[in-house]
């Protein structure tokens, strides 16, 4: 899977088994307005596309949510929007902006449970299993 933590929202990308014969990669978010930021981002890109296509599906025993499938060069071609929207110096700063407080207090707490990895990295532990 490919986490991507954005100002839009927080998505995992994977290829499931469905995807392949498909050409499609499955989005999958915890929250439904970051599926629907995703799309919108993807209006912009592809304004004479029908976004339609790409239902989002709620699961409510599944461990993401929500989740939607999209062609793979398309979710490249949003990804990489997503990117060259990038015009701040600070995330977490951004995401209290775009999204809340709330939000960026969350991205802050996983910022510091992975800077765990680069503290056992430095201490000679970065092979512990």
């Amino acid at each position: 899977a490919l986490w991507i933590a954005t100002t839009a929202g927080f998505f995992s990308i994977v290829e499931k088994p469905w995807d392949k014969e498909k050409g499609t990669v499955t989005v999958r978010a915890r929250v439904h307005e970051d599926l629907e930021n995703f799309k919108r981002t993807y209006t912009n890109i592809f304004p004479h596309s029908d976004s339609s296509d790409m239902a989002i599906i709620e699961d409510v025993k599944a461990d993401y949510r929500f989740r939607l499938q999209a062609k793979r060069d398309d979710v490249i071609t949003v990804v990489r929007q997503l990117i060259l929207e990038v015009d701040y110096d600070n995330f977490k700063n951004a995401v209290a902006t775009e999204q809340g407080v709330f939000r960026s207090r969350l991205y802050g707490k996983v910022w510091a449970v992975l800077l765990e990895l680069q503290t056992r990295v430095f201490k000679g532990r970065d092979h512990e299993r």
